[in-house]
Formats: structure tokens, sequence, C-alpha cells
């Protein structure tokens, strides 16, 4: 699973350079059947948790995206609810 659209855009700069633009997806799928309820411990990080529910640290934005989390870190407070989405990979 890729946080990027496989969509790429060329933009150009205001002085006329083109360059690509990825595109991120708007939404992640988040189903509370299929869903698992985590409240964040006092050490938790977005890549911890990923790691832990899907075995790959670089997955920390699917439950980033999924639970609105969009400040630009990957720590999480305590006692936050978070969920983590299954994944159709």
């Amino acid at each position: 699973m890729n946080r990027y659209t496989t969509d790429l855009q060329i933009l150009n700069t205001e002085l006329g350079k083109r360059y690509l633009s990825t595109v991120m997806p708007t939404t992640i799928q988040v189903d509370s059947t299929f869903s698992i309820t985590h409240y964040a411990g006092e050490n938790d990080r977005l890549d911890s948790l990923a790691y832990r529910y899907y075995n790959n640290a670089m997955l920390w934005w699917v439950i980033a995206k999924a639970n609105s989390l969009v400040n630009g870190t990957i720590t999480v407070k305590p006692g936050t609810k978070l969920l983590i989405p299954r994944l159709d990979i």
C-alpha cells in the first residue's frame, strides 16, 4: 500500500518550471467492524503502532489519515483513542 495515488500531475511554477506532483488519497476506509480500537500509551508513536499492527512502520500514515491526525508529527498523546483500520493489501 502506498500513500500516494498512482496518478501524477504535471504542474508549473510561477517561473515556468515544470514538475511532477503526487496526490495524497483523500480518505482511508475505516469500518468500525473491521478496525481495532487502540488507546495510546505513554511511548506510543504512529510508526511503532504501524509496525505492531501491520508489521511495517512505513504505514504510519494510514493510522494518521484514519484518525485525522494531520499535525505533522508521529507522536500521539497518551490516552488518545485511535482506530487502526484493517488493510486490504
